[in-house]
């Protein structure tokens, strides 16, 4: 019995990973591959005004098996480059997930959930016990994405929504 279930466990675990090697063949990320455009908004709390979005993007697989999502943003009046990439480590068997944007000089890493229909990024961010959380749903053959970016007293200072539809 123990041997069954490890060869089980050892066939699930292979299936996994080989399945993680090359992103771009899991169903979330194959269904967003392509060029895509994204308009929302975001209400900063903190300052009191909403943020208007707009991003152009391509998701596409990399070499190494990664993912990509690289494009232009107008945050506000601010044109920003930038660029997700998604990977699977296979150290931890994690999914992970770096960001940069013009102006950064270092990414900033997450941590991935990742569903068939869904992606979810969490990370740290601003004060300590503050964190960002972005979550990328497959809707009416679109990307809804709800944006909150949470104090340190978990209350919610940055949140929105941005729909992106595949460009034509």
């Amino acid at each position: 019995m123990n041997f069954q279930v490890a060869a089980v466990l050892a066939f699930l675990i292979g299936s996994m990973v080989s399945k993680a090697d090359d992103l771009g063949q899991h169903p979330f990320f194959a269904a967003i591959t392509g060029e895509w455009i994204g308009d929302g908004e975001l209400n900063d709390r903190a300052e009191g005004k909403v943020i208007p979005i707009h991003e152009e993007w391509t998701g596409a697989k990399k070499d190494g098996g990664s993912f990509s999502m690289e494009g232009m943003r107008n945050w506000g009046d601010e044109i920003q480059e930038f660029r997700w990439v998604f990977s699977f480590n296979t150290v931890s068997e994690l999914f992970e997930c770096e960001y940069w944007q013009t102006g950064m000089s270092d990414t900033l890493k997450f941590d991935v959930i990742l569903t068939d229909q869904r992606v979810q990024i969490v990370a740290p961010f601003g004060e300590p016990g503050g964190e960002i959380s972005i979550e990328n749903s497959l809707k009416d053959g679109g990307i809804e994405g709800l944006v909150s970016v949470k104090n340190a007293n978990g209350d919610v200072v940055v949140g929105g929504a941005v729909i992106h539809v595949r460009r034509e």
